[in-house]
């Protein structure tokens, strides 16, 4: 039985602390009083209850906090690995690991992926294939960078969460305003990233639109080993290529193309110094080669992890990412997907009224066509603002034609049930990029 610190979570994280638990290592939880990001289910709430060590300070993004409060607890309790789902925690975790001698990606790993300006620079000086990008703090300086780099660009925070604040410019205009949102983000920040208002203040990137096929991949690392997990699939909407409609597992990747994405993302953490952990790396195969988007310095997130077990008859990517940190062995041959999992997000593309004809019975019908269902703002007769997200489905084919298939006419069926039109998915962007 090893003892595993967990600095804060998101609610996928949770399931890791509760598979910990399933195999009867000990836990230690910090919790921060101010801000969380996952629910008060009564299932997270029996989990706590079964953590052995739970611990609440105000800002689990502050290492010094939390360095004082665990000090003399892993003196009394050793600690052997460290987990931060959560992006807001990912810094403070590893400067605590340094200091109370925890296994755990280095700091300047860490810092380096988070800070999307350092991230690109040091792809730059190791001559690996790279987006064009500038780093600014005003809006003159945005629109400046825009005019040098060719419009569409994408805004990004440098240091974000979420995809706030993150889109597809076009037009001057659109920068001024896109650009002041973005550097005045704490003024309307959500409530449970309150604590990563410091992180959101770094300034912000504008880069070349890159276009291609996106994928993620997850990347096991320790030391010399190099594990690859999965290659996903990913596919945006209609309106907005920045706007996720849903990831499915596997890619649709060629196997030259999985392999070439492979080996570029295991490049991309070597050179970030990313060696000791199990990490989520999102690329564009451009026609000149993968060309990162962003790196993560942890796992995979939403319910991305419930995917991965559909696609893998029930393997949880939870039980590698504890082998890993914990210096278990990791055996080979890693699972190989027996079908495609895929996902949509149902968001509302104008304004309008739910049907009042919309009944239980219907909705359980729908639900019933698909792996998996979550209903988030159905209900007869309630109003919808465009871009509100109402739900989303699981399916599953034996390929992602059939699956995507499946996935589109359940949004036509749910168009249909609720009387109001839904987003649909973008076609692939195929055009071509000079990187």
């Amino acid at each position: 039985m090893a003892h595993i610190l967990f600095i804060d979570s998101n609610e996928c994280g949770l399931d890791v602390v509760r598979r910990a638990k399933e195999l009867d290592h000990q836990v230690t939880f910090v919790a921060s009083s101010i801000s969380q990001v996952y629910s008060n289910s009564p299932e997270n709430e029996v989990l706590f209850e079964n953590v052995d060590h739970l611990f609440t300070t105000k800002y689990t993004s502050c290492a010094e906090e939390i360095i004082d409060l665990l000090r003399d607890h892993v003196v009394r309790y050793s600690i052997d690995a460290a987990i931060a789902p959560f992006e807001g925690t990912l810094e403070a975790t590893a400067r605590v690991c340094v200091a109370l001698g925890i296994p755990f990606s280095t700091p300047e790993a860490v810092e380096t992926a988070r800070n999307k300006e350092r991230a690109r620079a040091a792809l730059v000086r190791a001559g690996l294939t790279n987006a064009q990008y500038r780093m600014v703090l005003t809006v003159d300086e945005a629109l400046a960078a825009a005019e040098e780099i060719g419009y569409p660009v994408i805004l990004k925070p440098k240091s974000g969460i979420d995809s706030i604040c993150v889109g597809r410019i076009d037009t001057p205009k659109e920068l001024s305003e896109a650009a002041n949102r973005a550097l005045n983000v704490n003024d309307n920040l959500p409530a449970k990233f309150l604590q990563m208002k410091e992180q959101f203040s770094r300034g912000i990137l504008v880069e070349q639109r890159l276009t291609g096929k996106m994928v993620s991949l997850e990347i096991g690392i320790r030391g010399d080993e190099t594990y690859f997990f999965m290659c996903s699939g990913r596919q945006n909407t209609e309106i907005d290529e920045c706007l996720p409609m849903g990831a499915f597992m596997p890619s649709d990747l060629s196997e030259a193309d999985r392999k070439c994405c492979q080996a570029y993302a295991e490049q991309v953490c070597r050179i970030l110094g990313l060696t000791f952990g199990l990490y989520h790396i999102e690329v564009m195969l451009t026609d000149k080669g993968p060309a990162l988007i962003e790196a993560n310095a942890r796992l995979m997130g939403g319910i991305m992890p419930r995917i991965y077990r559909m696609a893998n008859n029930g393997c949880a990517i939870e039980d590698y990412l504890l082998r890993l940190h914990l210096n278990q062995p990791i055996e080979e041959p890693l699972p190989t997907a027996s079908c495609t999992a895929l996902v949509r997000r149902f968001i509302a593309a104008e304004n309008g009224i739910i049907s009042e004809r919309l009944s239980s019975a219907c909705l359980r019908e729908f639900s019933a066509k698909a792996a998996e269902f979550a209903n988030y703002n159905l209900a007869p007769g309630k109003s919808l603002n465009r871009l509100d997200l109402l739900g989303r489905v699981i399916v599953t084919g034996p390929n992602f034609e059939t699956a995507a298939a499946k996935g589109d006419v359940m949004i036509v069926e749910l168009e249909r049930l609720i009387g109001v039109s839904l987003v649909r998915t973008a076609i692939d962007f195929c055009a071509p990029t000079t990187v």
